[in-house]
């Protein structure tokens, strides 16, 4: 059973002028607010919450309205001197009322739409897998190497440093091992082999701790997950004008703002975890299933992580291949929140600037503001719909974490060319002297 509502809602404008007490205008518009909303009832919705089954339907709004408005009042006085010439003028309501609201667009908006979806599915797979064991596996040639020889660079470096001192301790300045540390390829091994190798070290052990705990205290999988996303767009707009049929000139500034959210809801089937006197399951839960061994694969390619950072081509294939069998239904609900601001004031100086083109002698101006007002326009679309791939987008380094990783291979390669233009250096001297 489907229904339709309309709403509206009443705004009234008014601006009146006055000069030298005589009325020039007083205008008064009444301006319409209307809305709609459309959807479906469900019968029994309780009862098909309860047992965790899909109690959403299609539904659609669209509704405008008034959050503040309030008059403004401004009041001009100038002469011109030697004569009995004065100008009075008085200018009281709104001289720019918003009439109307629309949402704003940007490519920001695709963003959301993947983020939603990632965390989407990144949830459903942590409903079977705790962690992802053969990425594990992949690295862990790399990591029994880092936990032999933890942090070289800086070991080195902190040796050479005590012969250095040892050797001057015994009277031969001269015999330093190393008399230029490489300090720059020092600091880019240690910065990459903490954020390549100790965290997600750290970070793994967490995991497997968590996932033999997990299997061991097996309970009921949710019903329901949910995973949103959203971003704000604004644009603030400065522009002046002047009160119809005046001298006064005011500044207007338009200050929009849109914020866009998606969240998709999913339903997952209800069931208990197997016992944890099973194998296959502690494989479950630690990820070693078939579906994590492409997105294992693309972890431990080389570069991965930097394509990474300007794409979201691991998310695509990560979603490609979430095992989505225990998923029953899904809804996407969409939400777009704009509001207009229009807030004025007077400009003294410019007005001061136009009395004197009139041949007016400007005396002072009272007031700060000339009417302001806000609209709103809330937008939301929900519909049940088959959770999809998100879609390739090309993106930048959002975080210090990911500019520092980059800055420090940056110098790792940079710390080898020095070297070798060293080193090319240091042999044709030889050969000079030769």
């Amino acid at each position: 059973m489907s229904y339709t509502r309309t709403f509206e809602e009443w705004v009234r404008f008014r601006k009146a002028f006055t000069s030298n007490h005589a009325a020039a205008y007083d205008n008064v518009v009444d301006n319409k607010l209307t809305g709609t909303r459309t959807g479906s009832r469900v019968p029994g919705w309780r009862k098909l919450v309860e047992s965790g089954q899909n109690a959403t339907s299609n539904y659609t709004s669209d509704r405008k309205g008034s959050l503040k408005h309030s008059y403004g009042f401004a009041y001009l006085h100038a002469v011109i001197p030697g004569t009995p010439m004065v100008l009075d003028e008085t200018f009281i309501g709104f001289v720019f009322p918003v009439t109307d609201i629309s949402h704003l667009s940007g490519t920001d908006f695709l963003k959301v739409e993947n983020a939603a979806l990632t965390k989407a599915y990144q949830r459903i797979r942590s409903e079977t897998s705790h962690m992802n064991g053969l990425s594990f596996l992949g690295e862990l040639r790399e990591t029994v190497r880092a936990l032999k020889h933890p942090y070289s660079s800086m070991a080195k470096l902190v040796e050479n440093h005590l012969y250095s001192l040892k050797v001057k301790r015994r009277g031969f300045p001269k015999g330093s091992l190393d008399k230029n540390p490489k300090w720059h390829k020092v600091l880019a091994d240690t910065w990459l082999e903490t954020k390549f190798g100790m965290m997600p070290l750290i970070s793994d052990t967490k995991a497997i701790a968590e996932s033999l705990a997990r299997h061991a205290d097996p309970k009921p999988k949710r019903s329901k997950i949910t995973a949103s996303s959203s971003s704000t767009l604004r644009t603030v707009t400065p522009t002046q004008a002047i009160v119809p049929n005046s001298l006064i000139v005011y500044r207007l500034t338009t200050d929009r703002v849109t914020e866009y959210s998606v969240q998709w809801t999913v339903g997952m089937a209800v069931t208990q975890e197997v016992d944890s006197s099973s194998v296959g399951s502690l494989g479950k839960i630690l990820g070693l299933t078939p579906e994590n061994f492409i997105p294992a694969a693309w972890e431990v390619m080389p570069w991965s992580w930097l394509i990474d950072y300007f794409s979201n081509v691991g998310n695509i294939i990560e979603a490609g291949c979430t095992n989505t069998t225990g998923v029953t239904w899904s809804c996407r609900t969409t939400r777009l929140r704009s509001t207009s601001k229009a807030i004025t004031s007077p400009d003294e100086v410019s007005t001061q600037a136009r009395c004197t083109a009139f041949g007016w002698t400007y005396q002072y101006l009272l007031g700060d503001s000339c009417g302001a007002n806000s609209l709103y326009l809330t937008t939301i679309d929900r519909a049940n719909t088959p959770l999809s791939i998100p879609v390739f987008q090309l993106s930048y380094p959002d975080s210090l974490g990911k500019i520092g990783n980059i800055a420090a291979v940056v110098l790792q390669g940079a710390g080898k060319s020095i070297d070798a233009m060293d080193k090319s250096i240091f042999e044709s001297i030889r050969n000079r002297r030769r």
